[in-house]
């Protein structure tokens, strides 16, 4: 299913949220199917539609915060629908970066090491000369670099 230069990859998915306690402030249960849909390495992808049409619910099973019901999701070549939720954890830490609408930056921290973040909390990823270039340059790319030392309040 995947090549090598394909970086998200899937066929079949599945996935719904039942209407019961847990999700008792939905009007209605919800689900997704997508059939097939794959993006290449390096690409940017826009996700675009209605509210509620499921584009937030994508990201997170990408993310590996929900799993899928059924069908294939390959993220870096690894199946998440045949990952358990530690090893989805894992996978979001290392693999995922990117900031939901409602995920706040950390207010006692500047912007680079808000970029930096993840590699401050899983000691398996270097925090090396090379990732500091990376997040100056993610800075750079969103217009930020001379704001790179000012905490988001500021």
């Amino acid at each position: 299913m995947k090549s090598r230069s394909t970086s998200i990859a899937i066929r079949d998915l599945r996935f719904s949220y039942e209407k019961d306690d847990a999700s008792a402030d939905r009007a209605s249960a919800f689900s997704l199917h997508l059939e097939e849909w794959t993006v290449e390495r390096g690409r940017r992808v826009a996700l675009h539609g209605p509210s509620g049409c499921g584009k937030s619910t994508l990201l997170d099973l990408i993310a590996g915060s929900l799993a899928p019901s059924s069908g294939q999701l390959e993220v870096e070549g690894s199946d998440l629908a045949q990952l358990s939720e530690s090893q989805r954890r894992t996978h979001r830490i290392r693999q995922i970066g990117f900031v939901f609408q409602d995920f706040p930056l950390v207010d006692y921290l500047d912007a680079e090491e808000n970029v930096q973040l993840p590699y401050r909390l899983d000691p398996a990823l270097r925090l090396d000369a090379a990732t500091r270039d990376r997040a100056e340059a993610l800075l750079n790319d969103l217009g930020l670099a001379d704001k790179r030392h000012r905490r988001p309040s500021e």
